[in-house]
């Protein structure tokens, strides 16, 4: 059954309780209802409660739309109506308590995952494992996140065992789709074999005794509903069937669409439909009907020309246009971030949260993590939906723990003290003292001053005292409240000497974090997690939004003057506002919703996260299905992008909630997922081709924030404001091991101050500074203190009898610098493979006598790394050689040294030269019909990463041999600067989507894309077509290059990945220029010195990681 809907339906108003006879409905009096067309928003919800509230003088029930939820609390506080809230799920139980039924053993339905992992995990049941991948890495990943999901549901070893135990098949022809409902239905069958209820038959149940209630609902308000259901329709009924008026919220449909075109008012419509005929068949009244229309709206054009375009592909593409930003990043953190930005940008300027709506499809724990976020960021609106934190035992606990200290002498305190976890007593000395308090009555003092004199009687009667039960209870008394004294002694000291609301926050956060609480409850919670996943999962939910409410205290009070007792009350207050669950974060005014909750909704601002191929659509992987044939229960991970009822119904869902924005949409994706390489949806490609796109993912901006706030954390390091802003980011990154990484991080920034050495000693240190490789000045970039060891003090690498990357790569460069001349020589081409393979093998005999102190020829291992160095070699000069075949770019200079023998010369900004060094790897020359001589640089790399050659990494001095090396070309051989690259000297695994069919032609096209070199191509047509012979201009069409990096749409036009690669002349000059500028700052800075320990991320990874001076630097490893 589908929840959706189940936490927004209703406002209903009751005039009195079963069996009084002002409950009983005026049999005469018509039925009113009246249906009213809108968006689901707060203005709508508020329009239409005015028809109601204006006569509205007794006791009301409301139960409302969670769409606008927040405003719609005010806005009935504000009025001064008595309210009491209630959820959809709550409604069965509100029915009960009227009929005077107690609500008892109903199952917990969560989460539909849940109830399926339940039947999964029944040892008598039989499933097949089906992966949508023959590839049997991705079977066992797949099998893996099915196994994690049962544990995390409480599936134990035992039962883990028996699931392994079935039979386990990677096949995607064996997968069918079959709807969930099938496994439901599995499922409540189980359930009533047990003699327990569903929440969905205790629900229908209580909608037939509701009908059968001598009760008046009075006047009713539904809102917008989220889906439509068939429980939900026989509640709604029933409550209707009771009510004198009714206004209904119907879904207002986008401009300019129909709603047989759409599956959800399709839904809505037969829902009413069929609402108003069981209405009037079972009410013995007459029943009014009318509608009131929706009001017309304006918005951007560009919008408007989006929903069309949306709707039909036909329609004009839209303009670019302010109100439409299309955002690609790295990662969904820099998503997510850049997201929280905007949305704090948009509030700053004076919109309204509730104007706000943030959706897209299940990315994961987006909800929580973005509203971290924006938290942080100061909009303090995030709750938990369900019970309000004052009613929660972590809240009790610290309640009552600050009632106590402040009332030491009231046993009713230390009792609701000590109902709770976290206090650090032994379960003999917790009950020690609850015997004492019920024995001895309220007055704890009192109740110990009577224990005594009861000791000394004894003692004076002459009884052996030592042995009497007094003396005992008075000993075990005396110990539990020194022990109790003890562990809250810290607190207690902090709470006298508190003079502000910010000081009791901190003198609570310290009592929690180092004190006995969290200790204790981390047991209780470790215990529940194989015990009772749902009270481990309440227990995380309220100690985060207890903390965070502590925070928010600290933020948004701090600095005001406060007693206990005020600060207590404060506490009090804030928490009967503050909501929690078992069931996930929401967010209290920017609305959050999944994309197909968010179709109804009217917002001023969408934005639409998750815009990626791996996103929308998307369901969860692996899924659960049952076979309805055979009755076997499946477990399968398939690939449902294949199904395009999923997949069309997700992309109405994502056109809908545009549709139904009136200013402007955000649109984001990220391209990494971990290992996985992603892309725009489908439903979103032809917009990127049109419209600009905020290009993010050149750099990783999560990663830059999180060291950042590392730097800032650590300079307010013995500032008062430390502790403020320490909070704010157990806020933004929650109290987890990431949290702890980020203390730890800016810990580590103490042990980077190497400082600078003195220009006298620099000038001795690096007398030859006027001439230096681009490779040092790359090594200086990427860490001045390992440029320091090795430059300056001469420090060399610890030599070990291994085969490393770096030796594998030299062993590749020579054996291309030698075969290449010859090759080039004597007229080879790639087609020559037994001149080359000759060639190759002749050579590398040759220079394997002298590699690495004969590491090769030692045996063992080393014969599999001969095997396939040699093999690495041979592909390597397959790929140079083929390049070379389809290209008019001849080389003209093989293993090329920059300037004389003093090296290439150039100027410093004051005057002063310097010679640059280097050998590039491969110039090549091509000469235009009109006689202009364009030259390019290539720069072999044989690692396994791609190098990243870029704006970035050129103006931060990682990447400067390909620019350095062009411009020395051009300057010595009077040539055009046509293209720069880093040329991979390996071959690639080649990857496949889930859907693909590894046709020839399809592993033709990814193999060349895998070949291409990175970096920069002059956007010339004569220089691509030179460049690759096989690219027309003037014949559009797919084209992949096997050289270059350069592709193309079927229209001919770059696609988006490559585009970046092309640049002008002007462009290509500007990057010349950034890395001559980086070159001359990077001397300047050697000779003054400069040498801390600062590295910089190459690839993302840190040189920390395999620098062999970190021991040496006092810096402590950060990445």
């Amino acid at each position: 059954m589908n929840n959706a809907g189940f936490g927004d339906i209703l406002i209903v108003k009751t005039s009195a309780v079963s069996g009084s006879a002002e409950d009983t409905m005026n049999q005469t009096k018509p039925l009113s209802i009246t249906f009213v067309t809108g968006p689901a928003s707060a203005g709508f919800a508020e329009t239409l409660m005015d028809h109601m509230t204006r006569s509205i003088t007794t006791d009301q029930l409301f139960i409302i739309s969670s769409h606008a939820y927040s405003e719609m609390q005010t806005m009935l506080t504000s009025r001064h109506l008595p309210c009491r809230l209630l959820t959809r799920q709550q409604i069965p139980g509100w029915i009960a308590q009227k009929a005077g039924i107690e609500e008892t053993d109903v199952a917990d339905e969560h989460s539909r995952i849940r109830i399926l992992e339940e039947i999964l995990a029944d040892p008598d049941m039989d499933f097949q494992f089906l992966s949508y991948s023959d590839h049997p890495e991705t079977a066992a990943r797949d099998l893996g996140t099915l196994i994690g999901r049962l544990q995390k549901s409480g599936v134990g070893s035992e039962q883990l065992r028996e699931i392994l135990k079935r039979k386990f098949v990677s096949s995607a022809s064996k997968a069918r789709f079959h709807d969930l409902l099938t496994v439901l239905k599995a499922y409540l069958a189980v359930l009533r074999k047990q003699g327990r209820l569903s929440r969905e038959d205790f629900a229908l149940d209580m909608a037939g005794i509701l009908t059968r209630l001598n009760l008046n609902t009075g006047s009713v308000f539904t809102g917008v509903l989220d889906d439509y259901d068939y429980v939900t329709r026989k509640l709604l009924a029933a409550i209707l069937l009771k009510a004198d008026t009714v206004y209904a919220a119907l879904p207002q449909m986008p401009p300019g669409r129909e709603k047989q075109a759409n599956a959800h008012y399709r839904r809505a419509a037969a829902f009413y439909r069929d609402l108003v005929r069981e209405i009037r068949i079972a009410a013995d009244r007459p029943v009014n009907i009318q509608y009131i229309p929706a009001q017309e709206t304006t918005r951007p054009s560009a919008l408007d020309a989006l929903s069309r375009w949306l709707e039909d592909s036909a329609n004009p593409m839209p303009a670019d246009d302010e109100s439409i930003r299309l955002v690609q990043c790295l990662t969904m953190d820099d998503e997510l971030l850049l997201a929280a930005g905007a949305i704090s940008e948009l509030v700053t300027k004076g919109v309204s949260p509730s104007d706000i709506l943030v959706t897209g499809a299940s990315i994961g724990n987006w909800h929580d993590r973005l509203s971290r976020l924006l938290a942080a960021g100061g909009l303090d609106s995030v709750y938990y939906q369900g019970d309000t934190l004052a009613r929660s035992s972590i809240f009790g606990y610290f309640s009552s723990l600050l009632g106590w200290l402040e009332h030491s002498s009231d046993s009713a305190f230390l009792s609701r003290l000590l109902q709770y976890q976290g206090l650090g007593l032994t379960e003999s000395e917790r009950q020690t003292l609850q015997r004492f308090i019920q024995a001895q009555g309220p007055d704890i003092e009192g109740g110990l001053k009577r224990l005594q004199e009861m000791w000394e009687a004894e003692r004076n009667s002459g009884a052996d005292i030592h042995r009497s039960d007094t003396d005992q209870e008075l000993k075990d008394v005396t110990t539990a409240l020194a022990h109790l004294n003890h562990l809250t002694g810290g607190l207690r000291y902090q709470l006298d000497h508190a003079q502000t609301t910010g000081d009791f926050c901190t003198a609570i956060l310290d009592h929690a974090q180092h004190g006995t609480f969290l200790p204790s409850m981390q047991a209780v919670w470790e215990k529940a997690k194989t015990e009772d996943v749902s009270l481990a999962n309440s227990l995380e939910q309220q100690w985060k939004a207890f903390n965070r409410m502590i925070l928010q205290l600290q933020r948004s009070f701090g600095s005001e003057a406060s007693s206990l007792d005020e600060f207590r009350t404060l506490m009090d207050q804030t928490a009967d506002e503050v909501i929690v669950t078992t069931q996930g974060q929401r967010q209290l005014s920017v609305q959050m919703e999944p994309l197909h909750s968010a179709r109804t909704i009217h917002c001023r601002h969408l934005f639409l996260l998750g815009a990626g191929s791996d996103e929308i659509p998307v369901l969860p992987n692996p899924a659960f299905l049952t076979d309805q044939e055979t009755g076997i229960l499946i477990a399968a991970g398939i690939d449902f992008r294949n199904n395009r009822d999923w997949a069309d119904e997700s992309a109405s869902d994502a056109s809908t909630a545009i549709a139904n924005t009136g200013e402007s949409v955000w649109i984001s994706w990220h391209i990494r997922n971990q290992d996985q390489e992603l892309e725009p949806a489908a439903l979103f490609k032809p917009l990127i081709q049109s419209l600009t796109v905020d290009d993010r993912s050149d750099r990783n901006v999560a990663e830059d924030e999180f060291l950042q706030d590392s730097i800032r954390l650590q300079s307010l390091k013995g500032t008062p404001e430390y502790e403020q802003f320490s909070g704010i980011l157990q806020m933004k990154y929650g109290s987890s091991e990431r949290y702890a990484g980020l203390l730890e991080k800016a810990d580590a920034w103490i042990h980077q101050e190497f400082g600078t050495v003195d220009k006298t000693a620099a000038a001795s240190l690096f007398a030859d500074t006027d001439r230096l490789s681009v490779t040092s000045l790359e090594s200086y970039n990427q860490c001045p203190f390992r440029f320091f060891m090795q430059r300056g003090v001469k420090a060399k690498d610890p030599k070990t009898f291994e085969e490393t990357s770096a030796d594998r790569g030299s062993f590749l460069h020579a054996v291309l610098s030698e075969c290449l001349p010859i090759a080039v020589r004597n007229g080879l081409r790639s087609q020559d493979t037994e001149a080359l393979r000759s060639l190759l093998e002749e050579t590398a005999s040759r220079l394997l006598t002298t590699h690495n102190r004969r590491i090769l020829e030692s045996g063992g291992l080393m014969e599999y790394e001969k095997t396939a160095l040699l093999q690495a070699a041979a592909e390597s000069l397959d790929l140079v050689m083929k390049q070379g075949d389809s290209s008019e770019f001849k080389p003209e200079w093989l293993e090329y040294s920059i300037g004389d023998r003093h090296g290439f010369p150039m100027t410093l900004p004051d005057g002063r030269r310097f010679y640059l060094t280097g050998i590039a790897d491969r110039a090549d020359v091509w000469t235009a019909s009109d006689g202009t001589r364009y030259g390019r640089v290539i720069d072999y790399k044989s690692g396994r990463d791609r190098k990243a050659l870029n704006r970035d990494t050129i103006e931060s001095g990682l990447k400067l041999q390909p620019p350095l090396y062009l411009h020395a070309l051009a300057q010595e051989k009077n040539l055009q600067p046509a293209g720069m690259y880093y040329d991979r000297l390996k071959t690639e695994v080649l990857k496949l989507k889930a859907d693909q069919t590894p046709a020839s032609s399809l592993l033709d096209e990814k193999r060349r894309s895998t070949r291409q070199m990175t970096g920069y191509t002059l956007a010339d047509p004569k220089i691509l077509e030179a460049s690759d012979t096989g690219y027309d201009p003037d014949s559009p069409g797919l084209f992949v290059s096997g050289s270059i990096p350069l592709s193309t749409t079927t229209k001919g036009a770059p696609k988006a990945a490559c585009a970046r690669s092309l640049v002008s002349s002007e462009e290509m000059s500007e990057l010349i220029a950034l890395a001559v500028t980086k070159c001359q700052e990077t001397i300047a800075a050697i000779q003054a010195g400069d040498m801390k320990a600062d590295p910089q991320k190459d690839d993302g990874k840190s040189p920390c990681t395999w620098c062999p001076f970190r021991t040496a630097c006092h810096r402590r490893q950060t990445s």
